[in-house]
């Protein structure tokens, strides 16, 4: 077998998306795909991100559905502080975790914000580090219309795009029984930048409309669905792109474009 994203020989497989994304007890009938190391086990941290950024973002307030995976999200991130203790390599690294401690110690966002600034000082915060980077403090209204102090971070772009570009890769994979070798362009319709041109905002909610959650695929929509179809040109009889539009926990919304002008053809036969 061949990997699905580079076609070098496979050695295991790899759920699409990850099977951390689903909450225990509900993963029958999940995607897998041929994967070599670099694009499976080697992925895993990438994985662990991606899954915290999502669970981390105030769009799945009221989820109770998905109360399972954010119990395990938490527990993650308690494991992340329990380890600091253990990263404090010398007295002064010790001293700047009691300062940063005392700085934050009446704000309502505490924890986060000491994590970053416990990394930005070079003391290693694992994932909790990583989702604290570039904080700011915010006011958001919950379920109730009730004003809720909390913070915003900036995540890593280009790993949370590369992720989504794998994930695309994946399903294509799956539905087509190829590997998709050329570039990706990923649409990221929740993370759309407020700075979007017109244009952008249009290609955005003309693709988003395509996936239609009661007639997309996948066996849990409450956490993820998809669908994977094709653009012709005007002739009607040649492949413009392949269109893979997925969602997650039923808020996060991608299209991935897989156009024929950046196909790439397999160096030897499969």
């Amino acid at each position: 077998m061949s990997c699905y994203y580079c076609e070098k020989p496979a050695t295991g497989m790899e759920h699409v998306p990850p099977q951390s994304f689903f909450i225990k007890g509900q993963r029958d009938g999940l995607i897998s795909v041929p994967s070599c190391d670099v694009h499976n086990q080697q992925k895993s941290k990438d994985d662990e991100y991606v899954r915290a950024v999502l669970l981390s973002s105030a769009k799945l307030d009221g989820k109770e559905q998905l109360a399972p995976l954010f119990e395990v999200h938490l527990r993650a991130l308690n494991r992340a502080g329990e380890q600091i203790p253990g990263r404090l390599k010398s007295e002064e690294d010790f001293q700047k975790f009691l300062e940063i401690a005392e700085k934050f110690k009446d704000d309502h966002a505490a924890g986060m914000k000491s994590f970053s600034e416990l990394a930005q000082a070079g003391i290693g915060t694992g994932l909790l580090g990583l989702l604290s980077v570039d904080y700011r403090d915010e006011v958001i209204f919950d379920n109730d219309g009730n004003e809720q102090q909390t913070i915003s971070y900036a995540f890593d772009t280009k790993r949370f795009n590369n992720f989504f570009k794998s994930m695309a890769k994946g399903l294509f994979f799956h539905e087509s029984d190829w590997a998709w070798l050329g570039k990706v362009v990923l649409l990221p319709h929740s993370f759309l930048r407020e700075e979007a041109s017109e244009d952008e905002k249009f290609i955005s909610k003309h693709y988003s409309s395509q996936l239609v959650r009661d007639d997309a695929k996948g066996e849990h929509k409450d956490v993820f669905y998809y669908d994977v179809g094709t653009e012709l040109d005007s002739s009607g009889k040649e492949i413009l792109r392949y269109v893979v539009n997925f969602c997650l926990y039923d808020t996060f919304e991608f299209t991935a474009l897989l156009e024929s002008k950046y196909f790439v053809a397999s160096p030897e036969p499969r």
